[in-house]
Order: structure tokens, then sequence, then C-alpha cells
């Protein structure tokens, strides 16, 4: 898959699923794994097995890049094979996730509403980011 291919997932993703979130010191926050089964845009690319989601459930409030650094360490393949290539771009990750964060971003009743669409400046995020990370 290429990097706009993951972004463009992830909307079409978030346009019917909750978002993963909780609520972490007074304010919402991401959870890699909800209590639902929710997962957020970075975990929902990842293996689904016990050592990847223990990795996961232990980083709760680590960006995507430590679980990637932890999982390379350990010699655990974190992502699911069709997002393999891209293990290396944290960066990446990292902003993808930015797009699952972000409450201003979407048009939506709440974060676990299973309807929302991106707004205009969503859509520029996305943007942003797939051109950030693609190779010229």
């Amino acid at each position: 898959m290429t990097i706009e291919d993951i972004v463009n997932e992830t909307i079409e993703f978030y346009q019917t699923h909750p978002r993963s979130v909780g609520t972490y010191n007074g304010g919402i926050s991401c959870m890699y794994l909800g209590p639902n089964g929710d997962r957020c845009a970075f975990s929902r690319c990842c293996v689904d097995s016990p050592q990847v989601n223990q990795l996961l459930i232990k980083s709760e409030n680590d960006r995507a890049e430590w679980c990637l650094n932890v999982a390379d360490a350990d010699n655990i393949q974190i992502l699911k094979d069709e997002y393999i290539d891209h293990v290396y771009n944290s960066k990446f990750w990292n902003s993808l996730q930015s797009l699952h964060d972000s409450d201003s971003i979407w048009d939506e009743e709440s974060p676990q509403a299973t309807t929302r669409t991106l707004n205009s400046f969503g859509r520029k995020k996305a943007n942003h980011i797939i051109s950030q990370h693609t190779s010229k």
C-alpha cells in the first residue's frame, strides 16, 4: 500500500467506525486498544496478536514511534503485511495518528459516533500528510 492508500483507507474507516478514545487527565485522548475492541489509526494497522496487543496496551500514552522501536528491538512484526513497507517511517505513523486524534477535523456528534465526515480542515491535513510522507 502507498502512503496515500493508507491515509485514504484510514479516513474511510473512521467515517463508519468509532474512534478509539477515552479520558485521560480530564480530556479526551487516543486509546490504542479501546475497551470495546476499537483501535486507533496506528493500532488498526498492527498485527492482532497477544504479543502486539500487550505492547500496545503497555505503551498507551506513548507515540507510535515508541511501539515501532520496541517491536524492532524485540524482533516482533508489529504491522500487518500490507503496511510492512512503511515500518521504519515512524514520522508517518505519528502523523496518521493525528488524523485519528484530532476532534477538530471531524464533523461528528461524539468520538463514539459511527458516522462522521472529515471536514475541509481535515482534508487539508490529510493532503499535507500525504505530500509530506510521499517520496518525490
